[in-house]
């Protein structure tokens, strides 16, 4: 899939949704969703632990997936998540995020640049590692988060760590071994990102259809499979209305053209 923008980052979120089983259990499960691997956990989150490697171009991973009705908030890479997917260029991580595991993206020598949100608190050993491509860094925290050992082992030696301007103080002018620099949000701003939230699902018993409000920034898409995708023409921005048949896949996404 390819969408327009004006900028070098691009934004996408995405949601799953399905009128079939829907529980009001939370229970740990394994699911796939737009060539992303999730395990979701009794505590309402939800880890990427695996991705096609094939995947080509770029990937959002979204703040939350709902799963037969229920909500999980990604808080987690996991281990070797995307390592080795050589052909992934861009990768927009959602601010829900509080790790990124062990060699998460080892080896995606295709990867030229990643923003890192400030709720990320820990990064594991090296989940950068022989990124190759990786030109820079842009940490969205005041301060460094905690880091494993080889973090950005391989990768360029002239790539540089950016952070927020005024956090001169925590950064320093080297990191990791790498320059610092503060980002200049004059000079390369970073877009607003899309937004994507499922409200609160009921389910008609008799019929097993079941309906929600979706809440949204950007442009709403839809699409049956989750390849084809089109504009849902008759959504404005801010709110839209969902009603889905027994055993029917809708899949949702806002993008940012």
């Amino acid at each position: 899939m390819k969408t327009e923008i004006t900028h070098k980052l691009i934004g996408i979120t995405a949601l799953i949704l399905t009128a079939s089983f829907i529980s009001t259990a939370v229970q740990a499960a394994t699911v796939t969703i737009d060539s992303l691997t999730y395990e979701t956990n009794e505590n309402g989150t939800a880890s990427v632990t695996d991705c096609l490697e094939n995947f080509t171009g770029a990937v959002t991973i979204p703040s939350s997936i709902t799963v037969d009705g229920t909500a999980y908030t990604v808080t987690d890479i996991g281990w070797n998540a995307f390592s080795g997917c050589s052909s992934l260029k861009e990768i927009i991580l959602p601010d829900s995020l509080s790790s990124i595991g062990w060699y998460a993206f080892y080896c995606c020598t295709s990867l030229t640049e990643i923003v890192i949100p400030d709720s990320v608190t820990f990064i594991g050993r090296s989940a950068f590692s022989d990124c190759s491509s990786l030109n820079w860094i842009y940490f969205q925290s005041q301060t460094p988060p905690e880091v494993g050992s080889l973090v950005f082992s391989g990768c360029p030696s002239n790539m540089i760590i950016y952070y927020p301007e005024g956090a001169e103080a925590n950064w320093g002018t080297e990191w990791q071994g790498f320059v610092t620099k503060a980002w200049d949000p004059v000079i390369d701003p970073i877009p607003e990102q899309p937004t994507l939230t499922c409200g609160t699902v009921s389910k008609n018993p008799e019929t097993g259809e079941i309906s929600f409000t979706l809440t949204f920034t950007g442009t709403l898409q839809e699409s049956a499979d989750g390849i084809t995708w089109s504009d849902v023409s008759d959504a404005t921005e801010g709110s839209y209305s969902v009603t889905i048949q027994k055993n029917q896949n809708r899949f949702f996404r806002t993008v940012v053209k």
